[in-house]
């Protein structure tokens, strides 16, 4: 195996011979950034190509799915794949050229060798069968959105009731990197506090370091690791390879874009030839036929509706066995096509007595799942009146940057004041993006310190360092701010700021040396921010006796709030 960074000696001797396999990746064939590979030299230099007898492609199904841009995007996700006959044109035409892959349904091997530039008179096609018998697959709606984690809840049951609570090694693939590890901070909070020292959810993705995925995957693949589950993009399974045996579940939380990357997942799991279970919970667009994509939408399908294939969707509503299914799509015409040893078959052999929930370690969101998978199917023409959509309360616009700002000055000073997190990046402390979804929220969201914990999705360390400050700033602001609304397009005020002045009609500025320890509660004035004695008799609720305040009764007078800019904004009387 060469890379790019190898030292000049092994280049020396891979170019003289030396090595009679080379085991290398696309882009090291292609310049990129500048920078031209050693072996995109040698690959035009006769001197070496000679060497050069066997040509093979492992994963030969990327020449299509990361070679070639999805329907609706401008660039591929690794081009190199695409431009391979560009290598091919440099080498001896006797090269033998030999794909392999799990996953190329006929369409998909007509194009790759087309875009080989492969005679089609001189190709032999060897096909095994695409089956995997200890895999069962199943399909669920999802409940309103991705954004909705509970759609996951059933990875974790609850009550937990350790040992049979524990989720089997699970791998859950979700296709937005910045949500792997939302969701797998989701997971590990529904598990108890106990359980995560010997059980954890971790995430990873392509963008991650390699030590770091490195790191998890040693964990995950021992049978007694800590990590037993991880949330992970195509991306990283592509590029590291989740090769581990014992995989029991694998969840695509999210409908795939085509068959062949479904395929691709699912074949991840069971590699020991233990039972597997793929579950793929889809979004309620996907419940539909591709002869009425528009009949769900009231405005332009998404990107993601745009990239998924067409046979993915016959997939999720197919009415016949999946197992059948995907042995069409493949061309699968072997004796073993339909052959199984795991529980079930799939999701649509089993009846209501027997449904997915059986085998899963705790209960997906059946009853509202199920609904929404006959509003879908059924389509009734007796339309309902649609309930009054209610629109979430947010923090005034104007409101906003301040809190941000002060929010921005207490993670630097957080950070500036310990030595332990001195170098640390902001973002390990407090997001950009946090600090704008928390000055975002409406005063009233954040009423203790665990409301800002819960929002954030932080854990309980996180919690305990910075989760009472991060309620003191947000609080501390709140109360800054006028009790009455202000003036169209008045700025509001920061926490640094005096919110009102308060004059009595002679302009002269009242001091308030009322003590509230020295009469009863109920003895206050109205009047906000001033506690004033009321009148010197008030009737006891739970008596007709009559007891006067200790304070003698304050003569008759008027006020006025007087804003920073000198203007009136509100006068009364007491």
């Amino acid at each position: 195996m060469v890379n790019r960074e190898g030292v000049k000696n092994l280049w020396n001797r891979v170019y003289t011979g030396a090595f009679r396999n080379l085991i290398v990746t696309p882009e090291q064939f292609f310049p990129e950034g500048g920078h031209i590979p050693r072996l995109a030299l040698m690959s035009k230099d006769q001197n070496f190509i000679k060497w050069i007898g066997f040509f093979f492609i492992d994963e030969a199904h990327f020449i299509v799915t990361a070679g070639e841009p999805k329907p609706g995007e401008k660039l591929a996700f690794r081009t190199a794949h695409g431009k391979l006959a560009e290598v091919l044109l440099q080498f001896p035409v006797d090269v033998l050229v030999t794909l392999f892959s799990a996953t190329l349904p006929h369409e998909m091997l007509q194009r790759i060798i087309k875009s080989l530039n492969l005679p089609r008179d001189q190709t032999d096609t060897f096909m095994l069968t695409t089956n995997r018998p200890n895999v069962s697959d199943a399909v669920i709606p999802m409940v309103d959105s991705i954004k909705n984690f509970s759609n996951l809840d059933f990875l974790v049951s609850e009550p937990f009731h350790p040992p049979m609570s524990y989720p089997p090694k699970s791998l859950i693939f979700i296709d937005h990197k910045l949500s792997t590890a939302a969701v797998a901070r989701y997971l590990n909070t529904r598990l108890p506090e106990a359980v995560r020292r010997v059980f954890k959810f971790r995430h990873l993705h392509s963008s991650m370091s390699v030590e770091h995925n490195e790191m998890v995957f040693d964990e995950f693949r021992k049978p007694d690791g800590l990590v037993q589950g991880i949330v992970a993009t195509s991306g990283a399974s592509a590029v590291t390879g989740i090769n581990v045996r014992d995989i029991r579940l694998v969840v695509q939380f999210g409908i795939t874009i085509d068959v062949s990357e479904h395929e691709q997942r699912a074949g991840r799991g069971g590699w020991d030839r233990g039972p597997c279970h793929v579950l793929m919970i889809v979004e309620k667009w996907a419940y539909k036929s591709t002869n009425d994509t528009q009949v769900l939408h009231k405005g332009k399908p998404t990107a993601k509706e745009r990239r998924t294939d067409p046979a993915m969707l016959d997939f999720v509503n197919t009415s016949t066995c999946r197992r059948q299914f995907l042995a069409e799509y493949n061309g699968d015409t072997t004796a073993e096509a339909f052959e199984y040893n795991s529980a079930f078959c799939c999701d649509q052999h089993l009846d209501t007595t027997t449904n997915i929930n059986y085998f899963l370690p705790g209960q997906t969101l059946p009853l509202i799942a199920l609904q929404v998978r006959l509003d879908s199917e059924t389509k009734s023409v007796h339309l309902q009146a649609q309930p009054k959509k209610t629109h979430k309360k947010y923090r005034p616009t104007k409101q906003r940057p301040p809190l941000e700002e002060l929010l921005q000055a207490w993670r630097k000073n957080a950070l500036s004041n310990d030595d332990i997190t001195q170098g640390w990046l902001d973002e390990w402390v407090l997001s950009d993006l946090s600090i704008s979804k928390l000055a975002r929220e409406e005063e009233a969201a954040f009423e203790s310190t665990a409301d800002v914990v819960s929002f954030l999705e932080e854990s309980s360390e996180w919690a305990d360092s910075y989760g009472e400050q991060v309620h003191s700033v947000i609080d501390g602001y709140n109360r800054s701010l006028p009790k009455k609304p202000t003036r169209a397009g008045k700025r509001p005020l920061t926490s640094n700021q005096m919110p009102f002045e308060l004059e009595s009609e002679n302009n002269t500025t009242l001091v308030n040396s009322y003590n509230p320890t020295s009469s009863p509660q109920s003895s206050r004035c109205a009047t906000p921010d001033l506690d004033l004695p009321l009148s010197a008799a008030v009737r006891h609720p739970r008596s007709e006796s009559v007891f006067k305040s200790p304070n003698p009764q304050p003569k008759k007078r008027a006020f006025k709030l007087i804003g920073m800019d000198g203007s009136r904004i509100l006068e009364w009387d007491c």
